[in-house]
This record gives C-alpha cells, structure tokens and sequence, in this order.
C-alpha cells in the first residue's frame, strides 16, 4: 500500500511540474515583451522595419507616462511614423502590433521641438513574436539589412 502511495505522489509531482513548463511556455509564445537601455532623442519619429529590412504598415507607436497614452500614431504603408510636439521628459515608447514582438523602451525626450521634418529618425527593426526570446531592437542609425537585430 506505501509503493502505491509513493508512486501516485511522484506521478502528481510530475504532472504538476509538466502542467507548469506548458503553462510558462505558453506565456511565452502569447507574451513576448522586450525592452532595452534608454534612448535620447529629440523627436519620436522614424520607421519600422521587419528583421529583413522591408517596412511595416499599421504599426501603433505610442508615448506614455505612468502606464498613461500620452500621443499615438501608426506606421504609414512605408513604415513611417511621426509623434508631433512631444515635450521635453522621460517616456515609455511603445512599440506594438499583433503578431509581432511588443517594444517597450525608456525614451527622453531632450528638447521640445515643433519640426515639420524628422531630423534625427528613429530605426525600429520588428521581428515575428515567437516565444524564443526577442529579436527586435532599436537603432539610431538605419540597419543593415542583411543583419538587422539591432541589440
């Protein structure tokens, strides 16, 4: 009666432990969220690309403060996007669309600038949401498409 005690508890043991690496992968594949170092800028525009350097449409960009939206906007059909006013600060740029891995990236914003053109773009390389880590990054400088990871 003992030996079948103690096998049943081992079973529920590794039932459990099962039960939770499927639980964490999941997570994974579902929540695959990155961030990296602050960036400095004076503006909040740029493009964003996939890993193989093609532009991608309809992404939403948006600058918060405390978890709040302060601006939004989306990538146009050349990935383009441009967050008009933005005063002088410290953010969280994010970076979103389904599908694809979620960016989050402490931003300062240096001076408030009103310009009509992007002087100092920013460079979004966007890569596919697949549970195995992050492959997307940001750059100041537009990435090399045959090796576009940009962290």
């Amino acid at each position: 009666m003992s030996s079948r005690c103690t096998s049943r508890a081992v079973m529920l043991r590794y039932t459990v432990v099962v039960l939770l690496l499927l639980l964490w992968c999941a997570a994974s594949v579902f929540a695959n969220e990155c961030s990296a170092k602050r960036i400095s800028t004076a503006q909040i525009c740029g493009q964003v690309l996939d890993v193989t350097g093609q532009p991608i449409q309809n992404v939403e960009i948006a600058l918060e403060k405390n978890k709040q939206s302060l601006a939004t906007t989306r990538t146009d059909s050349l990935g383009h996007f441009d967050l008009k006013t933005v005063k002088k600060g410290d953010y969280e740029l994010l970076i979103k669309l389904d599908g694809w891995d979620t960016l989050r990236w402490p931003t300062r914003i240096k001076t408030s600038i009103a310009s009509k053109a992007c002087k100092r773009p920013i460079f979004i390389s966007l890569a596919p949401r697949t549970g195995m880590g992050c492959w997307s990054g940001i750059t100041m400088e537009k990435p090399n498409q045959l090796n576009a990871k940009t962290h």
